[in-house]
């Protein structure tokens, strides 16, 4: 049986190097000229370029766009969570032909493409002078991107027992005092989930942003990696690289501070099931 644990071991490891390599070649070449990258790719750096991150630093206006960008994710994901952890709950709660009709027609909303309403999208942020401002990317956010959120949060609601809410009830509690206080702390678990989905998702986007900015100060991180390539160092793949590596880091930082939450909520939604 010996022989077993250490081939799956070796296994583990072997597949650990296979999908660390790809990052550490990246953060390797990031931090070299672009003559070595040419002659020298697989190799460690003969002197370390920090410049490569300096000059990203201040060609891409990374206090700026990273500033955008937070705060555009932080509120939209909030607004996504109670949008429609509130919208699933009242679907789930409410058994009338309404509400099923209401969550059929959420569910379909999921199938239209965006390409389909980029131009209305357009013309409307036209119309509420709200074009070329990051800004306007929250609202546009909560509204199309809610729908998967009401569904996870629906189904998740149904596992929650009535009689809670009943004897709150009781005691006096109803509304939206019932729902803050004793329904939405146990959709902690979804909730995990919903948060780390559009977290990765509005961080990743780049179609909306490049559909709606052109300034380079109200870029988010994704838009302003492609203008960094298309228009300032097609040909500087070491700043390319750099700016690749700067883009990432807050996104990891965010995955490994939630990694324990993430299993936790799947534990206990596991259990609660």
């Amino acid at each position: 049986m010996k022989w077993k644990k250490w081939a799956l071991n070796l296994l583990w490891a072997a597949l650990a190097v296979l999908f660390i390599s790809p990052l550490a070649i990246i953060v390797i070449n990031s931090l070299k000229t672009f003559q070595e990258i040419l002659l020298q790719p697989a190799q460690l750096p003969e002197k370390l370029q920090w410049g490569n991150y300096v000059e990203v630093y201040y060609t891409t206006n990374l206090p700026v766009v990273f500033l955008n960008t937070v705060v555009i994710i932080v509120v939209s994901v909030a607004g996504v969570i109670v949008t429609a952890s509130m919208i699933g709950y009242i679907l789930s709660r409410t058994k009338t032909w309404l509400s099923g009709a209401l969550l059929v027609l959420i569910l379909l909303s999921m199938m239209v493409p965006f390409q389909t309403i980029m131009i209305p999208i357009v013309r409307v942020t036209q119309i509420f002078g709200m074009r070329d401002k990051a800004f306007a990317l929250i609202p546009i956010y909560i509204g199309m991107s809610g729908a998967m959120a009401v569904l996870l949060y629906h189904g998740f609601v149904k596992g929650i027992p009535m009689e809670l809410e009943e004897s709150a009830r009781m005691d006096g509690c109803c509304g939206l005092n019932l729902y803050w206080r004793i329904v939405f702390p146990l959709l902690k678990p979804v909730t995990t989930t919903v948060t780390v989905l559009y977290v990765l998702q509005f961080w990743n986007d780049i179609t909306l942003p490049l559909v709606l900015l052109t300034h380079k100060d109200n870029t988010t991180i994704a838009l302003s990696q492609l203008i960094f390539y298309r228009e300032l160092v097609s040909s500087r793949w070491n700043l390319l690289l750099a700016a690749g590596v700067i883009s990432s880091i807050p996104i990891l930082i965010f995955y490994l501070l939630m990694q324990k939450r993430i299993m936790a909520g799947v534990m206990e939604g596991a259990v609660k099931g």
